[in-house]
């Protein structure tokens, strides 16, 4: 999504100025913590290493958002001794034959034990399910195996198509407004039911979801540019994921 009409993909940084970078942005002003996300972060063989300069360096908070499919039991581990406190496992839908279409890969069962090797660790863990068309009536399952595996959360995405999607495969991705009203109100039961708090996340603007008639769902805010920012791969600074524009390289 940060590709640019004609732009290369940026290459990654290497571990020495990855911890260079680490270093200048806990000085000042300091952070409340980091993430590290993607793409897939669990790709670094080097990520270990990365989160324990975070801690050593004075990161209050360390997370990983990942889709699972590489977090073993001995990963999740390595990483939380290494200093990740906070995982968020992606699980769009607990339908191996949906996750295969959405995804291209059977990574349906990964995604689940990743959640449950995480949590194993003690460290905090957040199921996130993406809510696109296909996904929809899953979503109550999803909440109810994010608890039966141990997270602590259920965060609940609106799909956002970006350039590379389709036009006719966002249309048929891209759900209506009553079809996540109807989504987030089961999920809201279920978690309500089980004792797992529901989030809802972005994008739900105010101006369309009153979100605060769902019972059992916390509405989400946008603290992009105030309160979170991204790094993309190069060392650039952006304001969120979503967004291609590059405020200036932080090296």
């Amino acid at each position: 999504m940060w590709r640019a009409d004609g732009a290369e993909i940026p290459r990654e940084l290497d571990t020495e100025t990855a911890i260079e970078l680490l270093r200048r942005l806990v000085s000042d002003p300091s952070p409340a913590g980091i993430t590290f996300s993607g793409g897939e972060p669990l790709l670094r063989e080097d990520l270990p290493e990365l989160s324990g300069a975070a801690v050593d360096l004075g990161f209050p908070r360390v997370g990983l958002v990942t889709n699972g499919l590489l977090l073993d039991s001995i990963c999740a581990r390595l990483l939380h001794d290494s200093g990740v406190g906070y995982f968020e496992v992606s699980l769009p839908t607990t339908d191996s034959e949906i996750y295969r279409d959405l995804s291209g890969t059977d990574g349906a069962g990964a995604a689940r034990r990743a959640v449950a090797n995480a949590a194993a660790t003690g460290a905090s863990v957040t199921v996130s399910m993406l809510l696109a068309t296909p996904t929809l009536s899953g979503v109550e399952e999803v909440v109810s195996t994010a608890f039966a595996l141990g997270a602590q959360a259920v965060v609940l995405n609106r799909f956002a198509p970006g350039k590379v999607v389709e036009p006719e495969a966002a249309r048929q991705l891209t759900p209506s407004g009553e079809q996540l009203v109807a989504a987030l109100s089961a999920a809201g039961r279920k978690g309500l039911e089980l004792g797992i708090p529901v989030y809802a996340g972005l994008p739900f603007e105010p101006c369309e979801f009153d979100l605060s008639t769902i019972e059992g769902v916390s509405p989400g805010a946008c603290v992009c540019g105030r309160g979170k920012w991204v790094i993309d791969p190069a060392g650039s600074l952006r304001v969120c994921e979503q967004d291609p524009e590059r405020i200036g390289s932080l090296l």
